[in-house]
This record gives C-alpha cells, sequence and structure tokens, in this order.
C-alpha cells in the first residue's frame, strides 16, 4: 500500500494490466457472496485433496475477474492514463498505480456487477 499511496509508477513490459498486483490491495471491497460468483467451481477431485476454505485455487482459464480488469485498463486508457510503448519487442504500459487502482476501487464500489458480467 505504501507504493500506491505514495504515487508510486508500474510499468509493464510484455503484460496488460492482468499482471498488475497492485489491483489486489483494493478488493475488500469485493462482498464475499460475489466471490463466488467470479470463480467456475472446483472440479470434486480437486475439492477432495483442497479444502476451499483453505485454499485459493482458480481453475478457469481467464476468471471473470481479470476480465473486468482489462476494461479497467481501457478505462484508463480512454482517460489517458496509460503510457503505452515499446521496451525491444515487448508492448509496455507506464503509469501511476494509484490512478490505476482508484478506477478499479470505484467500479468495484458502484458498478460491480456491470464490471465482472454478473
Amino acid at each position: 500500500m505504501n507504493f500506491i499511496d505514495d504515487n508510486g509508477y508500474g510499468l509493464l513490459i510484455g503484460v496488460d494490466i492482468r499482471r498488475l498486483t497492485a489491483m489486489h490491495y483494493v478488493e475488500g471491497n469485493i462482498p464475499n457472496d460475489i466471490w463466488p460468483k467470479l470463480f467456475t467451481p472446483m472440479n470434486e477431485e480437486i475439492q477432495k485433496i483442497y479444502n476451499q476454505n483453505e485454499y485459493f485455487i482458480v481453475t478457469d482459464l481467464v476468471p471473470k475477474y481479470t476480465k473486468g480488469w482489462l476494461k479497467i485498463q481501457a478505462m484508463a486508457e480512454k482517460k489517458g492514463l496509460l503510457k503505452k510503448g515499446k521496451i525491444g519487442n515487448a508492448d509496455s504500459m507506464f503509469f501511476n498505480v494509484k490512478e490505476i487502482v482508484s478506477i478499479y476501487e470505484n467500479e468495484l464500489k458502484h458498478n460491480i456487477n456491470k464490471l465482472f458480467n454478473i
């Protein structure tokens, strides 16, 4: 949180916003009843091995929450908050992390169903 609160900048090289770990810091705004809607339930074989109350395992190739993160990226792009370029052959994005995370936080508080298509 210090990095976010101190207006730190992020640089993503060759990946999109779905790799921005800082997004998790505002997920306390996701109500408990919404979490199960964001992931496909684990199959029975996995449930036998891992207790869902003790482990967080995602078996979706592209979970709904990461699709929501891509919407946040699009919103940030539209607002001009992402500086895009290339580093070598890799597409890159440079941005103020707090600005991006704040968009996510706002959407979680006010538009969560639309954000995650639930």
